[in-house]
């Protein structure tokens, strides 16, 4: 079991197994903050730009589990590990709840994010997009990662992290071409436990790194 200094350590160690990926026409597509700080390196190494997709997980009261998840850019993605069935008679009996949830995080994502980080897929449009999380517990990020991306049309989707929860490695497989990841975990400890530092960029700090990843190429 390999643990990490800090994310960028882990993007600098992920992006020596994606020389390969220099010679094409990429975009780095980061999950959150940590997954920026991951793909920061990336883009570094392959020359390709850096995007930030935030997502806030969703929680009916009392439960434990998130029902669904919601990206900055507007996508809403029920957790796929519950049936058709489950999700059907939830989103019946709460709909209320689901609809004041939504609303809420909208909310707290538009707080959060400035213009200038709003994504414009056109820019996403006929890139090898890499989609890069500092660490892959549940799979529910990714899956709203997905959604944002299907009406998109790239060339190629790569999805890249340093950790992944062995319960959820096939899954996440198949929603992408090339699945690269550095160590397989367990699901008992959090992601931050795999860091030894876990300081993360704020929003601005990484709008600004965004803005100018060409420079460091």
């Amino acid at each position: 079991m390999r643990y990490f200094k800090d994310r960028a350590e882990a993007g600098m160690l992920l992006a020596e197994q994606m020389t390969d990926y220099q010679r094409l026409n990429c975009a780095v597509l980061a999950i959150g903050e940590g997954g920026a700080a991951v793909g920061a390196e990336i883009a570094k190494k392959i020359h390709a730009s850096l995007y930030m997709l935030t997502v806030e997980h969703l929680t009916l009261p009392r439960e434990l589990v998130p029902l669904a998840s919601m990206s900055s850019a507007g996508t809403f993605t029920y957790n796929h590990a519950m049936s058709a069935a489950d999700l059907e008679v939830v989103s019946v009996e709460s709909r209320t709840v689901i609809d004041q949830l939504r609303l809420e995080t909208f909310q707290k994502l538009n707080r959060i994010i400035s213009k200038d980080g709003v994504i414009d897929k056109n820019l996403l449009k006929r890139h090898v997009v890499i989609v890069v999380s500092d660490g892959i517990a549940n799979g529910l990020s990714l899956d709203v990662a997905a959604d944002f991306l299907k009406p998109v049309l790239t060339k190629e989707l790569i999805i890249a992290t340093p950790l992944c929860s062995e319960d959820v490695m096939e899954r996440v497989r198949s929603l992408s071409s090339n699945f690269l990841c550095l160590n397989m975990i367990e699901s008992d400890f959090p992601i931050t436990h795999y860091y030894d530092e876990n300081t993360l960029p704020d929003h601005d700090e990484v709008v600004e790194q965004m803005k100018n990843i060409s420079l460091s190429w």
